[in-house]
């Protein structure tokens, strides 16, 4: 039996790509898929922004469910998303971003991945639907750097560590029993993925797929890549949580950077100038 496959859509304020993202879930190769739309009940709300594509008919028989669930209005992007992890029921779970869209083999090839290596997390290269890619070739060119930097780390844990090189929330897709052992998302700005991303490295040895399956819509937003572009604040929170995790906490997955690896792990702290984030956070 195909595994669900849970999406949530989480409080968008624009409306303008909602239909071309949502299409991009519509076309996926993989048939079992629900969506979970999380409304904060303002006026740019979700329902608006979703509900129109989602209410066709074409579309309500295409998914197993739709299902929308409501936040106050001042609910926060990871009280969202939270909520709605609370209501999928699918094996996996990936978090739709607005603008950006799926390649339409993302579910069935990240799917067979975790498999066929038992992971629950995993990602995909990243690339462009930038509106202007000239005035965003700056951005680019880093969200393109730190993916092509993973290989030369010895894990893939380790590239993340060094990185966000999963680029967006989007891109990442995991099992829904994840949350459950790490704990869901924080309240972060920009980091809230890469935070998430590191504590699932404790648990799983995370799977980076170098086929394009994830698109991102920069349209000047900005933040997309680069550890150092995070403000300086969820930079030194998300660095000093898992260090703090990693040294202090049981880590169940062996290959997770952490002092197991003796030398290389203190080298690599060293080099990466962490050591002002080995404090208690």
């Amino acid at each position: 039996m195909t595994p669900l496959v849970s999406v949530i859509v989480p409080a968008w304020r624009e409306n303008e790509y909602a239909e071309a993202t949502l299409q991009s879930v519509y076309d996926q190769d993989c048939e079992a898929v629900e969506i979970i739309v999380v409304d904060d009940r303002s006026r740019s709300h979700s329902r608006s922004a979703a509900g129109g594509f989602l209410e066709r008919e074409r579309v309500r028989q295409r998914f197993r469910r739709i299902e929308f669930v409501e936040v106050p209005a001042e609910a926060s992007v990871p009280q969202a998303i939270n909520r709605g992890l609370q209501e999928c029921r699918g094996d996996y779970i990936n978090v739709l971003e607005a603008g950006d869209a799926f390649a339409a083999r993302r579910f069935s090839h990240l799917l067979t991945i975790c498999a066929d290596t038992g992971a629950e997390l995993a990602f995909s290269r990243v690339e462009l639907l930038g509106d202007t890619p000239e005035s965003c070739s700056g951005e680019g060119l880093a969200l393109y750097s730190v993916q092509d930097d993973i290989e030369f780390f010895p894990t893939v844990g380790y590239a993340l560590l060094s990185s966000q090189c999963a680029v967006s929330i989007g891109n990442l897709f995991f099992s829904r029993r994840l949350p459950g052992r790490v704990g869901g998302f924080r309240e972060h700005d920009s980091g809230r993925g890469w935070d998430f991303a590191l504590r699932c490295v404790l648990a799983t040895e995370p799977v980076f797929v170098p086929e394009p399956l994830y698109f991102r819509r920069l349209h000047g937003r900005g933040n997309l890549a680069e550890r150092g572009a995070q403000p300086a604040g969820e930079t030194e929170s998300v660095l000093k949580n898992y260090l703090f995790l990693c040294r202090n906490r049981r880590v169940e997955n062996p290959f997770a950077p952490s002092p197991a690896w003796g030398p290389f792990f203190d080298a690599f702290v060293d080099a990466s100038q962490y050591g002002k984030y080995l404090s208690k956070p």
